[in-house]
């Protein structure tokens, strides 16, 4: 015997039998139709409904194949008064605890997407700081680039000052040289002269 249960309200049954064992379930069925009150499950599982006077009874037979079926459906409007006492509180707290569970999933879900939003931002931000990184190192390449052109201007500017001053002693020494020669060439012309 196999049964599934969504809620308090529900109540399911499938499971192959033999035929005999089928009969005595319906049986059993007709004695809760006949006496208007169905209980249904288990102690643990247990769904009782009060039938109205009145129901919609549907049946559907049909043969496709190799397979048969048969279906019978029992529909009424039943007020949520006319439930067993008890039911109510137990249709309550199994509501209750399916919302919990929806709310738990919601939670679990939304939580899930935070962190794969955190682990994107984070992403985003180390390819962000990887790209910064390549910048600046281009920048400090670029930098060291200009600072080795300055270093060789600056040693150029440097030898050229240092010509220039050679030369200029060069030619004040050249002059003083020529100034000296003009000044003894005087002074052996006067001491002729005399």
């Amino acid at each position: 015997m196999a049964k599934s249960e969504s809620s308090k309200k529900k109540f399911g049954y499938e499971q192959v039998e033999n035929i005999d064992a089928v009969f005595n379930y319906l049986s059993m069925v007709n004695k809760g139709l006949k006496n208007r009150h169905l209980s249904l499950g288990d102690d643990g599982q247990l769904l009782e409904l009060s039938l109205p006077d009145q129901v919609k009874l549907t049946i559907k037979a049909q043969v496709k194949s190799t397979k048969g079926s048969l279906a019978i459906e029992l529909n009424w409007e039943m007020p949520e008064d006319v439930l067993l006492e008890g039911s109510d509180d137990e249709d309550l707290a199994a509501q209750e605890a399916d919302e919990e569970k929806v709310e738990r999933k919601a939670l679990e879900k939304a939580e899930r997407k935070a962190e794969k939003l955190r682990l994107k931002a984070a992403e985003q931000a180390v390819k962000l700081a990887a790209k910064e990184a390549e910048k600046a190192a281009k920048e400090i390449k670029a930098a060291e680039k200009a600072a080795a052109s300055a270093a060789k201007l600056l040693q150029k500017g440097s030898e050229t000052v240092e010509k220039v001053a050679s030369k200029t002693t060069k030619n004040k020494k050249a002059d003083q040289n020529k100034a000296a020669k003009k000044s003894k060439s005087k002074a052996v012309a006067e001491v002729q002269a005399d």
